[in-house]
């Protein structure tokens, strides 16, 4: 006689009734390269604003070189963790390239 226990806690019940787990399909619209690069222009340049506005909003002097500089290593380092994440998930194949973005669009809407 098997008796299954029935809501006694989520991993008594996850153990009772498992289920295979699906493997999700997300649509890399855009290549590795693209992602990094507008991830780290997109780092830098917020980082520019809030420094402009900070230095309009508190009355402050400050070098906008050294801003360039400093959030320009911000976005290049942001960037680059941003182009390995997706180049490490196209390989990883979770995630399909951006030339079957139509295919998954189509698969999905049907």
């Amino acid at each position: 006689m098997n008796i299954t226990p029935v809501l006694l806690n989520q991993r008594v019940s996850m153990k009772a009734d498992p289920k295979p787990a699906e493997k999700k399909e997300y649509p890399l619209k855009y290549s590795p390269a693209t992602v990094g690069i507008a991830n780290g222009l997109c780092w830098a340049g917020i980082g520019l604003g809030f420094d402009q506005a900070y230095k309009a909003l508190f009355k402050t002097k400050g070098s906008l070189k050294t801003s360039l500089v400093l959030n320009g290593l911000i976005g290049l380092g942001m960037g680059t963790y941003a182009y390995y994440q997706a180049s490490k998930l196209a390989k990883s194949g979770e995630v399909t390239s951006w030339e079957d973005t139509a295919k998954f669009n189509a698969k999905k809407s049907s």
